[in-house]
């Protein structure tokens, strides 16, 4: 499956980057093959989820916190893309893996990716706040 990871190299004080390593090492170790970028500046993760997804990546993994996740998810929905977007938590909270109960630790997230099981989870537009 060809996969690429989103990193927010700034995402929680640079924790995204210790994951991706860590992550990367167990992913190497399976054999695993994957492309790298990185975001710059807010906003990026969503143009880069749809220029990914109009390319063939069928895996996106979205690594950094919550906004990280929110921008990437938000550029796989804009483009209505096929791709399934993963998640490597590297934030400082990471409150959405908790609530999907996403390991924490970048090995054991990187077993969740190996595991290829992807799951169904709602997702919501709210376009005024009152």
């Amino acid at each position: 499956m060809r996969t690429c990871f989103i990193v927010n190299p700034v995402a929680g004080r640079g924790k995204s980057l210790t994951a991706m390593e860590k992550c990367g090492a167990r992913l190497a170790q399976a054999g695993f093959s994957y492309d790298v970028v990185r975001t710059s500046r807010p906003g990026d993760a969503t143009a880069l989820a749809q220029k990914l997804s109009a390319e063939g990546y069928a895996l996106i993994v979205a690594t950094g916190g919550d906004g990280t996740i929110c921008e990437t998810a938000q550029g796989l929905i804009e483009a209505s893309s096929p791709a399934v977007l993963g998640i490597l938590p590297g934030g400082t909270g990471n409150d959405y893996c908790r609530c999907l109960s996403i390991p924490s630790r970048p090995a054991e997230a990187a077993e969740v990716l190996l595991s290829g099981a992807p799951r169904t989870v709602d997702v919501m537009q709210v376009d005024e706040f009152i």
